[in-house]
C-alpha cells in the first residue's frame, strides 16, 4: 500500500524536477510514512496524503464513494 499512497502523491503534488529524481535516482523526497495509528499512512508534506484502511468500500455509478470506518487503535510505545 505504500507505494499505492507514494504513487498517488506523486502524481499530485511533484514538481517535474521530484519525478525526474523519483523515477531516475530512485530518491523519492516525500516517501510513504506508517501514521501513530495502526493502518494509517502519510505521504507528503502541506498538503500530505492520507490513507487508512476501511470496510464496505464502494463506488456508485455517479461517482459518490461510501465507506465504513474502522476503529482507530492507538500504537503503544515503549
Amino acid at each position: 500500500m505504500r507505494s499505492i499512497v507514494q504513487a498517488l502523491y506523486a502524481t499530485y503534488a511533484y514538481t517535474e524536477s521530484d519525478m525526474l529524481s523519483y523515477r531516475i535516482e530512485r530518491a523519492n523526497p516525500y516517501p510513504a510514512k506508517t501514521g501513530e495509528h495502526e493502518g494509517v499512512i502519510l505521504c507528503g508534506h502541506n498538503p500530505y496524503l492520507f490513507a487508512r484502511l476501511v470496510d464496505q468500500l464502494a463506488c456508485s455509478v455517479n461517482g459518490n464513494v461510501t465507506w465504513k470506518e474502522r476503529p482507530r487503535l492507538k500504537l503503544r510505545r515503549p
